[in-house]
């Protein structure tokens, strides 16, 4: 049986988003792996939840908090975020999307990025498929967002791998995958499959990201542009109704 597992990093600051979150998801999974950074208890409020797992292993892993549970290889397994609400068809679109493109090789998500590469330097600057948007084809990228993955279970990577790329997961992700020969795909979707859940808090792009540091630069150049399929597009088309109104919704 292939479980429906989502694995979550959460922290303080996100309380109120957090369960905003996990109301989208918890009806659409088996499982909900969360790792609680910063936390000395597990709060109250996760009991109502009957398929949350809380993890509090008394280390801040970050976001690196998403490759701490260890999924059987078969299971479809989300990698989600606690600032965004997923639509309530979010996992049955993802898995009949990873089914038509093959899940084996692929690993399939909303928010990619295909980047510029000039000469041996690669630039910040990139074609963005955001994840609020639609999109009419699958099209194989160098990137996908890890709030917004889904992946069967032998191609997560493992925490050994990810342990050191606090704050950039996404890359060092990206790495592991091309490093195993899995291509990432954004996949085709219709608009608001996920939306943003506003908050005042601390984020990784804001304070770490956007600042362009080296070391996600030395990573990147080893895989973006490098793949054969990037930029193909893949998978059937979606008409123009559904990329404007799921159905179902």
């Amino acid at each position: 049986m292939n479980l429906r597992r989502a694995h979550m990093a959460t922290f303080p600051a996100r309380i109120e988003t957090l369960e905003i979150a996990l109301t989208s998801l918890a009806p659409q999974v088996d499982e909900i792996h969360l790792v609680l950074n910063e936390y000395d208890e597990v709060p109250a409020f996760l009991a109502k939840f009957g398929n949350v797992n809380p993890v509090l292993r008394g280390e801040d892993f970050k976001d690196v908090g998403k490759f701490v549970p260890r999924p059987a290889p078969d299971d479809f397994v989300f990698l989600v975020d606690d600032d965004l609400q997923y639509h309530q068809r979010y996992c049955d679109w993802m898995i009949e999307r990873a089914s038509e493109i093959g899940a084996d090789k692929f690993v399939i998500g909303l928010h990619g990025s295909i980047y510029q590469v000039f000469g041996e330097h690669t630039s910040r600057k990139r074609k963005l498929f955001y994840y609020s948007k639609s999109l009419r084809q699958s099209v194989c990228v160098d990137e996908l967002g890890t709030g917004t993955v889904l992946a069967l279970g032998k191609n997560v990577a493992p925490l050994e791998y990810m342990a050191s790329s606090q704050k950039f997961v996404d890359v060092r992700f990206a790495k592991w995958c091309f490093e195993n020969g899995l291509q990432q795909v954004a996949v085709a979707r219709p608009r608001k499959l996920i939306r943003t859940i506003r908050n005042s808090g601390p984020s990784i792009y804001r304070t770490f990201t956007r600042n362009n540091p080296p070391v996600i630069f030395d990573e990147m150049t080893e895989y973006v542009g490098k793949s054969r399929q990037l930029g193909q597009k893949i998978g059937k088309q979606i008409g123009f109704l559904e990329r404007i109104n799921l159905r179902g919704r």
